[in-house]
């Protein structure tokens, strides 16, 4: 019986586990190509998705002027400098 419950767990381990490491693999490209794209890095966007994704997220996906997600990027380090400047104001 104790054998039997070892297989099971061990067969239900793996089959969890492979899950999540597809899941995982997956999410690492979107990261992985979400950075490119923030970057406007195109050979580092390349190696996570195909040609015509590269071309419209880097250059037809204009925010506020500038090309690809750069604008992103700098209003989410502003955003965050916020937030640090609220916290401590409110600490005193």
């Amino acid at each position: 019986m104790k054998a039997l419950f070892g297989v099971v767990l061990l067969a239900a381990a793996a089959y969890f586990g492979h899950g999540w490491y597809r899941d995982h693999q997956a999410f690492q490209a979107y990261e992985n190509f979400a950075e490119a794209w923030v970057h406007e890095d195109r050979i580092a966007a390349a190696r996570y998705g195909d040609d015509t994704t590269v071309k419209h997220a880097l250059e037809e996906l204009a925010i506020r002027g500038t090309r690809g997600g750069a604008a992103i990027a700098t209003r989410s380090n502003r955003v965050r400098a916020r937030r640090r400047a609220n916290r401590s104001s409110w600490s005193s």
